[in-house]
């Protein structure tokens, strides 16, 4: 399972191909997944900062592939003097890329891929002088698509990327064991910056 990436990268990527390498940063706005009870991924979740790394080539057929890593530390919703609640997001993923040079200098990209969506959380309460602490870590799914431009400056690209991210995870924290409960579908909308170094 662990070299699924790199097989996809390997398929959708010609042998004559642009490799880079680049980091991207932006902002993540959850969408969707509302529930009645306020449990769902938007009712807990505010906008939050992005951080990732990418690699991956381009071929002479203006398709490749690429692999992709990103961090977020999410803004939690839940706002109480008792409880401090920790959460973060890291999503792994294996996209095909689709790049068309429209100008000189100016390149239009395209990309859809999948992998997975790692959650974790923390949280901490403090009751007649005893600390209480619970986390916990969930893999599940991730997909994602997204598109935007780039602009050469000879080997290095700067660009920006709006990408529509969605994730899900099934998982309920058991009774007594200081666990804690993963059950969402999350879908966002991703604004991006990025720079990117390229080599042929």
């Amino acid at each position: 399972m662990r070299s699924l990436p790199l097989l996809l990268l390997l398929a959708a990527t010609p042998a004559a191909a642009d490799s880079f390498l680049g980091a991207t940063g932006g902002i993540m706005i959850p969408l969707g997944d509302s529930k009645s009870d306020n449990s769902g991924w938007s009712d807990q979740v505010g906008s939050s900062p992005k951080l990732g790394a990418r690699v991956g080539a381009i071929g002479e057929s203006n398709v490749g592939g690429m692999v992709t890593a990103d961090w977020t530390p999410i803004s939690y919703n839940y706002q109480s003097q008792a409880v401090d609640v920790g959460a973060h997001r890291f999503r792994i993923q294996a996209h095909v890329l689709f790049e068309k040079q429209v100008a000189p200098k100016l390149t239009v990209a395209g990309r859809a891929g999948g992998g997975i969506d790692i959650a974790h959380a923390s949280a901490d309460t403090t009751i007649l002088g005893t600390t209480f602490h619970a986390s916990d870590t969930d893999v599940g799914w991730a997909f994602e698509l997204g598109g935007g431009v780039w602009w050469s400056l000879g080997d290095v690209d700067i660009g920006g990327e709006v990408a529509l991210p969605f994730g899900g995870h099934n998982h309920k924290a058991q009774a007594g064991k200081n666990e804690i409960t993963f059950d969402y579908t999350s879908y966002d909308l991703d604004l991006l910056f990025g720079v990117r170094l390229r080599s042929k």
